[in-house]
């Protein structure tokens, strides 16, 4: 170099695609690193190394470790510079592979069985014989390569070993760094697949077995292969050294950042790194800095999201956090916020255009850390908004149930599930349908004008400083100390708290426990701290309490039960079907049996005749579903189950929110008290057999408690619901303008209450029919008695079904 200190070299190579700039900054960086013997200055290499990567996208932590290791690396072999220094264009350009010297895999006649020379791998052979007997050597491959470490990599569930290889072309140019499954590296097709069409393996199956075992022999022959753990999730491990919490850029223990972690979770996850965990006054500001968040939006919302955050690092949260809204409320803006606790996010991390699989293995691997999976919205496609909804179901309730989809190998094995192992958080326009899947989200509706944009704009800015970073990473730092003690505070203080937040369902029951449980386990950890939170103790109770009251309308919503007497009446009066009156008889006007046919499924046709006396006819729509006793309202209907099912299971799919099963649907009726059950103690039915016309004929009993409620009949002196007036208290799928009437007195016995309709005095209605746990009634006549029918009763013989003879 002509006595001259060599200057740090320009970086300027080409921007490498994304998922090859992590191994191309190594490349490079273990290049240089041959040459910083000659004079350059490590920390101003690393500089211009990261820099650089950092302007090809990679973040400033990943990109300055990895500088640092490639650097490492070429320490270990150095190089010397050309003698026609100064003539090429390239600087680093050698005239020989660093590898070139390098021998293994034994002696063959004295002489060593593998050798790298010139750039190339050659391999001995014994040639002649007699006393003409030499060893010749012939080439491999064009390039030089060796194994530098071997990687056990690991999601927590399953590991894999791979091979890091080192490569060179003959030339001394580096190749990229190739990482190989150990289980594909015989095979030699990796080599194409790395390093392109330059790196040549010469032809014959002879030659790729030579080729593997040299690669594995040079690569010993300096001593034993490094080893390395890599780890491919994020969340709590445990090492030698007590729990770590992982992240992008590494760990966090009881004692702060842990340095010699290896963490590789791909693109989607590059930005979850946290920042070192702050101590004293600087942990103070961050706890003060973190709540003040909660006046970003009502603490409704503000609230419950924090506390979900929070709860995320001590284990997987069994229900999603749905945040809901129109286009314009700044939910996504919002979720943003409580993202970036786990460093700073200006856009998600993925969203509902990701297929199934996708999320599936996002949330996998986004062990003890929150997930933000935005907009859900309407799709303008039937079958697109099918296949939305389909995705949601499976990711929502892998969720709620910590269960993935089983898998089998290539080889007929089964492979372990991978079930969501931290939190989601989703935000939508839309809500998802069905019971089941709503039952496990927890929903916050966020109305325009909700988010004051002033106080939102100022956490955007304390984002991009990692301050809500900072205040997590303490967090985790406080729960590494003792993490197994403090999971298990968390369950049991969660179970002291179910009776206090009880609810509609069982599931929204834990889920408010356990924020209001991980709220009284952070205030603690501040006050440990010196930062006193007692001052949130009642805004966190009211806005828990908010979220129940609105949780239960939106479980409401979606309960089959309380959609029933909705779809039933639309569906009639839509023409999807109709009931007929049992006294009735093809022939006779409809309209002497019925006030309103209408109503009924049943639709007037004028007359075409010119003639004064002719007039129109009365004729049925869609196919028949039940029949009408006399008064209804007393009496109920009687509904034939499957066409009754079919027509209202289309209508329900039409509106984007499926019923459950026929069996199902009747069994929740009758559960609701709904429809008539009979039990003898073992087992419940949820049809009578009932005689139309001289003909046994299988029904569902609706009750005429149940049809009073919906409003729907024609209005009587003595009913008490006015037609399309008032809502229904229970079924909120019925609604109206104004509140329900006191029926009139003679109806009050004739009302259902309970979940069976049972009256507290014999513990059962006035109609008879005996619960699954009840005997026969004294004074009652019999378990199968419908009044007012116009019928009489007889018992079956068999089969324990009541029976109505019309």
């Amino acid at each position: 170099m002509s006595g001259k200190s060599p200057c740090c070299p320009r970086l300027n190579w080409p921007l490498p695609p994304e998922g090859q700039r992590h191994n191309t900054l190594l490349s490079y960086a273990r290049l240089i690193g041959g040459y910083v013997h000659l004079g350059l200055d490590p920390e101003q290499v690393t500089s211009a190394l990261a820099e650089a990567a950092m302007q090809a996208g990679l973040p400033h932590s990943e990109a300055e470790a990895t500088a640092r290791d490639g650097l490492r690396y070429g320490l270990d072999a150095p190089l010397e510079l050309p003698a026609d220094e100064g003539k090429g264009d390239t600087f680093g350009e050698a005239p020989t592979c660093p590898l070139d010297g390098r021998t293994g895999g034994g002696q063959v006649m004295g002489n060593p069985r593998y050798k790298v020379e010139r750039g190339q791998i050659w391999a001995a052979k014994v040639e002649g014989r007699g006393e003409s007997q030499g060893v010749a050597y012939w080439p491999l491959c064009n390039f030089a390569a060796v194994i530098e470490r071997e990687i056990v990599a690991t999601d927590g569930l399953e590991t894999e070993t791979l091979f890091e290889l080192r490569g060179y072309t003959s030339t001394g140019r580096p190749l990229p760094v190739a990482l190989v499954k150990s289980g594909e590296f015989s095979g030699m097709n990796w080599v194409a697949r790395h390093w392109g069409a330059e790196a040549v393996v010469l032809p014959g199956q002879a030659n790729r077995d030579h080729l593997r075992a040299a690669i594995q022999f040079l690569s010993l022959s300096e001593g034993r292969i490094r080893r390395a753990t890599v780890y491919r999730h994020l969340g709590w491990t445990k090492t030698a050294d007590g729990w770590v919490y992982l992240h992008a850029g590494g760990g966090i223990g009881a004692k702060g950042s842990v340095t010699g972690l290896e963490v590789q979770l791909g693109k989607v996850f590059e930005n979850f790194a946290l920042p070192e965990p702050p101590t004293g006054e600087a942990e103070r500001e961050a706890i003060t800095t973190l709540w003040r968040l909660s006046e970003v939006t009502p603490y409704r919302v503000s609230v419950p999201l924090l506390l979900y955050a929070l709860a995320t690092p001590l284990g997987h949260t069994p229900f999603s956090l749905y945040l809901a809204g129109p286009s314009g409320s700044q939910k996504t803006s919002l979720a943003l916020v409580i993202q970036s606790l786990w460093g700073w996010h200006d856009s998600p991390p993925t969203s509902w255009e990701a297929t199934p699989n996708a999320l599936e293995a996002y949330g996998f691997t986004a062990k003890d850390a929150l997930l933000l999976i935005d907009d859900y919205a309407p799709q303008a496609s039937e079958q697109k908004q099918k296949e939305l909804q389909a995705k949601a179901a499976r990711v929502l309730r892998s969720q709620g149930n910590a269960t993935g989809r089983g898998r089998m190998r290539a080889d007929g094995s089964l492979a372990g599930d991978r079930p969501p192992r931290g939190s989601l958080l989703v935000t939508g326009e839309d809500l998802p349908p069905g019971h089941s899947i709503r039952a496990r989200c927890l929903f916050l509706e966020l109305e325009r004008g909700d988010v004051d944009l002033r106080r939102l704009s100022e956490a955007q800015r304390q984002n991009r400083e990692g301050a809500y970073a900072r205040a997590l990473s303490a967090w985790v730092r406080y729960l590494s100390a003792d993490l197994e003690t403090y999971q298990r505070q968390l369950a049991d203080r969660t179970a002291e708290l179910r009776p206090r937040w009880e609810s509609q369902h069982g599931r929204t029951t834990d889920a408010l426990a356990r924020l209001h449980a991980t709220w009284e386990l952070y205030r603690d950890y501040a006050a440990t701290v010196g930062v006193d939170l007692a001052y949130m103790d009642g805004r966190v109770l009211e806005a828990l309490e908010a979220v129940r009251r609105t949780q239960s309308s939106y479980q409401r919503d979606s309960d089959p039960t309380e959609r029933f007497g909705g779809l039933l009446f639309s569906a009639l009066r839509m023409g999807r079907g109709h009931l007929v009156p049992v006294s009735w008889r093809p022939g006779q006007s409809i309209e002497d049996y019925l006030d309103d046919p209408t109503r009924w499924g049943w639709r007037y046709r004028e007359t075409t005749s010119g003639h004064p006396e002719a007039h129109g006819v009365w004729e049925p729509l869609g196919p028949q579903i039940g029949w009408l006793p006399d008064d209804p309202e007393t009496h109920g209907m009687y509904l034939d189950p499957t066409p009754t099912y079919i027509a209202l299971a289309r209508l329900a799919n039409e509106s984007g929110e499926p019923l459950p099963t026929e069996r199902t649907l009747w069994k929740r009726l009758g559960e609701r008290g709904a429809i008539r059950i009979q039990g003898d103690g073992q087992s419940i039915r949820y049809q009578a057999v009932v005689k139309i016309h001289g003909k046994s004929t299988r029904v569902v009993h609706l009750l005429g408690g149940y049809i009073s409620k919906t409003g729907n009949t024609g209005n009587r002196a003595d009913n008490g619901v006015q037609d399309e007036e008032n809502s229904v208290t229970g079924f909120s799928s019925v609604t109206g303008t104004t509140g329900n009437r006191e029926p009139a007195p003679e109806q009050r016995e004739e009302m259902v209450t309970g979940t069976t309709g049972n009256l507290a005095e014999t513990g059962n209605h006035g109609r008879a029919v005996q619960d699954a746990t009840k005997t026969g009634v004294t004074g009652v006549t019999g378990c199968t008695d419908i009044r007012g029918s116009h019928a009489t009763q007889e018992e079956e013989e068999e089969g324990g079904d009541w029976e109505v003879v019309l």
